[in-house]
C-alpha cells in the first residue's frame, strides 16, 4: 500500500506526515491530502472514534472543478452515515 503525505490543518498551524503514522483531532483541525495523480479505482479504509453525535468523519472531491462528484462519511445523532 502506498502511503499518501498528509496535513493536518488547524487554525494556525499545519503538521505533515505520512498516512501510516495516524491521526488525531481536537474538533477544529482536519486533515488535508492531494491525489491528483490517481487515475484509477482506489480503496480507502479508515477507522475514527469520537465522543461527539454529529459530524463529518470523511469529505473527498473537487469543489473547483465538480460540485456532483464527491464522496462523505458523517455521524449523525450517533450513526454513520454515507
Amino acid at each position: 500500500m502506498e502511503h499518501l503525505l498528509m496535513k493536518i490543518v488547524t487554525y494556525d498551524t499545519a503538521l505533515s506526515f505520512s498516512s501510516s503514522d495516524g491521526a488525531s483531532f481536537s474538533g477544529n483541525s482536519y486533515l488535508r491530502y492531494y491525489i491528483n495523480a490517481l487515475k484509477e479505482q482506489q480503496d480507502i479504509q479508515f477507522t475514527f472514534a469520537t465522543n461527539q453525535s454529529s459530524g463529518l468523519l470523511y469529505w473527498q472531491g473537487n469543489m473547483v472543478t465538480s460540485t456532483t462528484h464527491y464522496i462523505y462519511v458523517t455521524v449523525n445523532s450517533g450513526r454513520v452515515e454515507l
